[in-house]
């Protein structure tokens, strides 16, 4: 062998392999830029999408992959604060707080971007603050502050005083003790007055209107503190209040009628301490014709709930007791978006994982051909070196599915988590429902009218049909359906032995076949089940005693009948149930309705109800 040859070959290829390796990291060079330009254009887009209230998580998806495969981290902070965003717009507030937290450790140990801690403490303190999390609220926003001064901005420093002003007044909010309740306001009202030196009013900021009303608001709430048994009777405290309050209202433009109307409802609450009832009704009826148009539902349960307060100090029953039922109704409504909002959560974070999942296979399927494309480069490279470029790659390749497996191991495990979740929320709803069910057997006891007493212990058994129902959902495997015999059998049970009084021999027995249905045909059958049952034990049988049956057939494929029917007493000749104005009948009719399905009451012989209706598909 001639060694000499044979080492000029191997420098020669070791030559090319050198220039190749530096032609190479030029291009990476160059395509580094080019992958910053393009990180930093979808976070633009992402921020233009968020200041309209369009999606704008692709965008923060696409650029965090790109940062991540590429190599980018001078960039993972802003993309860790548009994450923080992304999950707070959907509700998401752990992982909101978990994504500001990195950005704001990336910002922390690195001085040239010490200026944008202001704004990362501040809007965590907020997201903190909606949360209820008063303590770390009041932490960050402190935070905060001490920055804003040291960067010397005076209009973030004032902003600052306000957010802490605001976080105190929640913390007094939910606080029982008056005399801490008292020391919270005094300080929220000196961060409010520290937030507007230098405030000359002729065309207010926001966060000067937040602190006028919270000045408003906590001189007003001062006023109403007890003190020693006594009220705060020191007029000054409820002149503050309105001094401010028409401060902020006067220098608002007329163009931001929903600020102004808002500075309505607080004058609305200053006169009603005042006790100039008629004055107050009048802003607040004015105030919430704009707020009932233009704001969310917790601004309406708001105004329902100061409507009914007014009423109440002005012993107008029937007018309080009306905006109570207002009031309860839209908190069920708020209680159900929530629901429903936590349910799109969990969805959304399943479709996240989802998205991330098939970007990761792309970026893998991207290094892949990037492989290819320096394996055609070095064609010319020695056998060895080619062999241990393929061999580096094999290993890769090991690794890269390694990690894959990994990763689908991951989101199975995530699903199930979700799954839990779902199965968690409906426990909880059962808990709730049967505390509510609770409650009201409770209040049905204290009731003094037998009428009363009945109405609420008829509410009683529907909340418990629902609750039921959730309880049978807990344990389903997919959330869809209910099988039938199993929530009949529990159900009847339950309404058995919540209305059937001691002296009556009554004998309930039922006939179910093994149905699945969906559930919110579920729920139908169990509240017309209810009312039924609840009308035959109540006024079917005059001697105390007789039996009911109750069926629950597929009679063809898809085509079910419910039939109840007992040996009471019947119903009258001229019965029509279309005219009858009970709550019971008019919820029998209702969930027919629902089920698109034909009603048949007899009251020969006994009272006999039938509903026939189709199966709807279960997806």
């Amino acid at each position: 062998m001639n060694f000499p040859s044979t080492i000029r070959s191997v420098f020669l290829i070791i030559i090319f392999y050198l220039a190749t390796s530096l032609s190479l990291k030029a291009q990476s060079g160059n395509k580094r830029k080019q992958s910053k330009n393009l990180v930093n254009t979808y976070l633009d887009s992402a921020w233009n999408n968020y200041v309209a209230h369009l999606p704008f998580d692709h965008f923060v998806i696409s650029a965090d992959s790109i940062a991540k495969s590429e190599g980018l981290p001078e960039l993972f902070s802003t993309i860790y604060g548009y994450k923080g965003l992304y999950f707070s717009s959907i509700g998401n507030t752990d992982s909101s707080i978990y994504y500001q937290l990195q950005a704001i450790k990336i910002f922390e140990s690195v001085d040239s971007l010490a200026p944008k801690l202001v704004n990362a403490y501040y809007n965590l303190a907020d997201t903190y603050e909606r949360a209820e999390l008063d303590n770390k609220a009041l932490f960050y926003a402190r935070k905060s502050l001490e920055q804003a001064k040291i960067m010397g901005n005076s209009v973030d420093v004032r902003y600052c005083y306000t957010l802490i002003a605001s976080i105190l007044t929640s913390m007094a909010n939910h606080i029982k003790d008056d005399l801490k309740n008292y020391s919270l306001r005094s300080e929220a009202i000196k961060e409010s007055r520290k937030a507007l030196r230098g405030s000359n009013y002729d065309s207010l900021l926001s966060f000067e209107f937040n602190a006028l009303l919270s000045l408003s608001d906590n001189y007003r709430e001062i006023y109403a503190l007890p003190r020693d048994g006594e009220n705060y009777t020191i007029s000054h405290y409820l002149d503050s209040a309105e001094k401010y309050n028409n401060i902020a209202y006067s220098h608002t433009p007329d163009s931001m009628v929903h600020l102004k109307n808002v500075a309505l409802a607080q004058k609305s609450f200053i006169l009603q301490e005042r006790g100039e009832f008629d004055e107050a009704l009048e802003l607040l009826n004015q105030a919430g014709k704009v707020l009932m148009m233009n704001s969310d539902l917790s601004n309406v349960q708001r105004f329902y709930k100061a409507k009914e307060d007014l009423y109440l100090e002005m012993g107008i029953m029937d007018s309080a007791f009306y905006y109570q039922k207002l009031h309860y109704n839209i908190s069920d409504s708020i209680a159900d978006l929530e629901t429903r909002k936590y349910t799109n959560q969990l969805e959304t974070q399943y479709e996240t994982a989802k998205k991330e999942k098939r970007i990761q296979a792309l970026e893998t399927q991207s290094k892949l051909q990037k492989a290819k494309n320096q394996l055609s480069l070095t064609v010319a490279i020695a056998i060895g070196v080619i062999l241990i470029i393929v061999i580096y790659f094999l290993i890769q390749n090991r690794k890269k599915s390694k990690r894959l497996a990994e990763q689908n191991k991951i989101i199975q495990q995530s699903h199930k988590e979700i799954e839990d979740l779902i199965r968690e929320s409906h426990h909880r709803i059962k808990n709730n429902l049967q505390v509510v069910s609770s409650l009201l057997k409770m209040q049905s006891k204290n009731a003094k009218s037998e009428e009363t007493k009945a109405n609420l212990l008829e509410a009683f058994n529907r909340v418990k049909t629902i609750a039921v129902l959730h309880q049978k959902l807990q344990g389903s495997q997919t959330f869809k359906q209910i099988q039938m015999q199993e929530f009949v059998s529990q159900l009847t049970e339950a309404i058995q032995g919540s209305v059937m009084s001691s002296n009556q021999d009554i004998q309930l027995s039922t006939d179910v076949d093994p149905i699945l249905l969906s559930t919110d045909q579920s729920i139908s059958i169990g509240l017309i089940i209810n009312e039924v049952l609840t009308n035959s034990f109540k006024y079917a049988f005059a001697e105390k005693k007789g039996s009911i049956i109750l069926q629950l057939k597929e009679e063809e494929t898809d085509n079910i009948i419910l039939k109840i029917y007992d040996d009471g007493k019947g119903l009258p000749e001229d019965f029509d149930i279309s005219q009858n104005p009970s709550l019971g009948y008019k919820i029998i009719n209702s969930m027919t309705v629902k089920l698109k399905g034909k009603l048949d009451i007899s009251g020969i012989n006994g009272t006999c109800t039938s509903i026939h209706f189709k199966k709807t598909p279960i997806a």
